[in-house]
C-alpha cells in the first residue's frame, strides 16, 4: 500500500513536470497563491519549512486544494520535521541534502522522499536509500548539460532539477532528461503579496504551462 502511494505521487510529479517552491513570509495568502498557481496550470506546490507559518500553509493548501494539486513540504531536515509535515498533510517531502534518517521516516509514513544530491555518487546513494525522486541541487550553476551526462549511467533514476532555474530554462532542463523542475522565487517571489501580485503569478504559471504543453 505505502509504495503504491509513493509511486502515485511520483507519477503525478513526473506528469505535471513543475513544482512551485514557496519560501518566505506570505502571511495569510497561502490560498490566494495556491489559486493563482492552479488556475495558471501549476498543480504541484512545495512549502518550505523555513517559511513563516509553513505548517499552517501546508495544512490550508492540502485542505482546500488537495483534490486539484499535490502539496509537499521542503527544506525538511530531520525525522521530527517529517512527522510534522505529514501530520499537516504533505504528500511528498523535499530536502536540500541526503539524510538517511529523513528518507527512512518518509518511507515509514508512506510519503515520497525527494532528497537533495549533486554528484553521481550522492544521487545513486540517495536512490539506494529508497528515495523516489532525487532533487539535483543546485542545478543552474552547471546547467542542463550536466543532466544529459548523468542520464548515461543513470537512465533509471528520476531526477528533479532545482536551484537558480529561470522560466526560460524550464524546457532546456526537461529536454536534457529531467523528470521535473523545481522553481522558487522566479515564480513565487516577495512581489506576490504586492498589488497585482497574484495576477502576475497566474500569468507566469500560464507561461510555464504553455512551455510544458509544447
Amino acid at each position: 500500500m505505502k509504495p503504491a502511494v509513493q509511486n502515485d505521487v511520483l507519477a503525478y510529479l513526473e506528469r505535471v513536470k513543475v513544482v512551485s517552491i514557496i519560501r518566505g513570509n506570505f502571511g495569510d495568502v497561502w490560498l490566494d497563491i495556491g489559486a493563482a498557481l492552479i488556475e495558471g496550470g501549476i498543480t504541484a506546490i512545495e512549502v518550505t519549512m523555513n517559511s513563516q507559518g509553513a505548517l499552517d500553509g501546508i495544512q490550508r493548501l492540502r485542505s482546500r486544494y488537495g483534490d486539484q494539486a499535490a502539496i509537499g513540504a521542503g527544506t525538511v531536515l530531520s525525522p521530527e520535521q517529517v512527522d510534522q509535515v505529514v501530520d499537516a498533510g504533505a504528500q511528498y517531502v523535499v530536502a536540500p541534502n541526503t539524510n538517511p534518517d529523513v528518507i527512512a521516516r518518509c518511507i515509514e509514513h508512506g510519503v515520497l522522499a525527494i532528497p537533495g544530491a549533486y554528484t553521481a555518487t550522492e544521487i545513486e546513494f540517495a536512490y539506494r536509500l529508497g528515495a523516489g525522486l532525487i532533487k539535483v541541487f543546485p542545478a543552474m550553476p552547471i546547467g542542463p548539460a550536466y543532466f544529459q551526462a548523468l542520464r548515461g549511467p543513470y537512465p533509471h533514476i528520476p531526477m528533479m532539477a532545482t536551484g537558480g532555474i529561470g522560466i526560460g530554462h524550464v524546457k532546456d532542463f526537461l529536454d536534457a532528461g529531467c523528470n521535473a523542475v523545481g522553481l522558487g522565487s522566479v515564480l513565487v517571489g516577495p512581489d506576490a503579496t504586492q498589488p497585482g501580485g497574484m495576477a502576475r503569478l497566474k500569468e507566469k504559471a500560464q507561461r510555464i504551462s504553455a512551455v510544458i504543453k509544447g
